[in-house]
């Protein structure tokens, strides 16, 4: 997937980009858009932003917490899992 050729055949199942610069090349992303730029470009800088902390406060700070525990705590991905699940259905 992180080589060229993979990353643009995502790209042309899926439309979605991927951070392989130069593999949407050619390609249309949208009706009259055939690269991320055009896409940033048409869509102006406010539209991509990351507001997941902005708008998940809480499941921001859970994941945080359980990746913590995940990775530096010896948990499992089976805990981690019904960790966030749980938090999730909470909000």
């Amino acid at each position: 997937m992180l080589g060229k050729e993979n990353a643009a055949g995502f790209t042309k199942l899926t439309k979605v980009l991927t951070v392989v610069q130069g593999s949407a090349d050619g390609l249309t992303i949208s009706p009259g858009l055939t690269s991320g730029n055009e896409l940033v470009k048409a869509a102006g800088k406010d539209f991509f932003s990351y507001r997941w902390p902005d708008l998940y406060k809480k499941l921001d700070t859970e994941g945080q917490a359980a990746t913590n525990q995940l990775m530096f705590e010896g948990g499992t991905a089976d805990a981690f899992c019904a960790r966030m699940q749980k938090a999730a259905d909470a909000i």
